[in-house]
């Protein structure tokens, strides 16, 4: 969602008085001095920022499930199928995609290891 305020303002709007929603997303652990490889990034905003953006579109944070241990093996399982891919990848027609492929996403799943998390939150409507 490139603008998770609004985005949740809109849930916020169709989902009834007392209804619950859940979000699952990507935070930051700790700053990387710059972007993996000089690839483009945006980072995920720290865990307390995500909670302060759902609060300003107005829900009450019930709870919070930090689940980054959970979903560290499926970065091998990323990995595994990029290189699974190979052949398709190579297959393309402009190289220089394939190759960027290649390159990114290795950087981007170790960059991902050290300095992001994933959490659960329950959401309520009051």
């Amino acid at each position: 969602m490139p603008d998770l305020t609004r985005a949740l303002t809109e849930v916020r709007r169709v989902l009834r008085p007392g209804g619950r929603f859940v979000v699952a997303d990507f935070f930051e652990v700790s700053k990387a001095s710059a972007p993996p490889g000089g690839i483009p990034f945006n980072p995920p905003p720290p865990l307390d920022e995500l909670t302060d953006r759902i609060r300003a579109a107005g829900f009450e944070v019930t709870d919070v499930l930090d689940i980054t241990e959970a979903t560290r093996p499926t970065y091998a399982e990323l990995l595994a199928a990029v290189r699974a891919q190979r052949s398709t990848l190579d297959s393309i027609r402009d190289a220089r995609i394939a190759e960027q492929v290649q390159r990114a996403i290795p950087l981007i799943v170790e960059h991902a290891q050290e300095h992001t998390g994933y959490a659960v939150l329950t959401l309520h409507r009051s």
